[in-house]
């Protein structure tokens, strides 16, 4: 976690700046965003963002999306929605969006980085507010942002996706993984779902995938009488020699062999 503290005032490389910033209800995604990092705050309506080719990502009410243009651009969607739009720039923005947790990131509702943000839209609208306030006001909300995307010890909606993903390959246990199907049923792109969780698995969804698999079908072979070709089938692996070859890097022995052993066990 980062802890927050506030810029030295007389430190350039912490200053922060306001690029562009205002509220909207079309779907064209302003060119002046370019190069920075944009937050998106939906505050009305249902708004969809498509980032090349990835999946839809579809956003509710209160949602907040977080990302940098100069990685990508989304095609915006939706139906009667107005949100708003803060873009940022220089400082540790961009070191700090270029961290693999926030290629894309989408918070819930939440009331402390709203508060921030509130703040922020105030004091770049007025020009009142000196540049020092701003950026430390900047700085602190790109702190809770990233605190709130890499926090594994909350109820974080970073963490519940891990949960989600686990939960999603064992409901699809018996079948052959699709990242495509995965990542719509979760609402989220393929690249950034298949780094999310290896970052914080160790291991890619289709590993994990095939080593529920094999444990599945580890207990096929212990408990019924059914063929390694059934069993291979059963549980959604190309062919026997797919399923024998996967098997064998797992365990170290064929299937065939395993059963074997099992049964000079009982």
């Amino acid at each position: 976690m980062m802890n927050y503290s506030p810029p030295p005032a007389n430190d350039a490389s912490f200053l922060h700046k306001v690029i562009f910033h205002g509220e909207f209800r079309d779907a064209q995604f302003p060119p002046e965003a370019k190069g920075t990092v944009a937050f998106i705050h939906l505050i009305s309506g249902l708004l969809q963002l498509k980032f090349a080719d990835e999946n839809p990502i579809d956003m509710q009410s209160g949602m907040l999306a977080v990302f940098s243009p100069e990685l990508q651009i989304p095609k915006l969607s939706g139906s009667h929605f107005c949100y708003r739009i803060l873009c940022l720039s220089g400082g540790t923005t961009h070191a700090i969006a270029k961290e693999d947790t926030l290629p894309v990131c989408f918070i819930p509702d939440n009331p402390e980085i709203l508060s921030i943000l509130d703040d922020i839209f105030r004091s770049s609208e007025s020009g009142y507010y000196p540049v020092s306030f701003v950026s430390e006001h900047i700085y602190h909300l790109l702190t809770l942002t990233y605190d709130h995307a890499i926090s594994e010890n909350s109820n974080s909606f970073y963490y519940d996706l891990t949960i989600e993903c686990i939960k999603y390959l064992n409901e699809h246990m018996y079948e052959s993984f699709s990242l495509t199907d995965c990542s719509k049923k979760l609402h989220h792109g393929k690249s950034y779902l298949s780094r999310f969780f290896s970052a914080n698995t160790g291991m890619t969804l289709t590993d994990y995938h095939t080593m529920l698999r094999i444990k599945e079908s580890k207990k096929l072979l212990k408990t019924t009488p059914d063929k390694i070709a059934d069993i291979s089938a059963r549980l959604g692996f190309t062919d026997t020699s797919h399923f024998t070859k996967q098997f064998k890097k797992s365990e170290g022995i064929t299937p065939a062999k395993y059963r074997k052993q099992a049964k000079q066990k009982t």
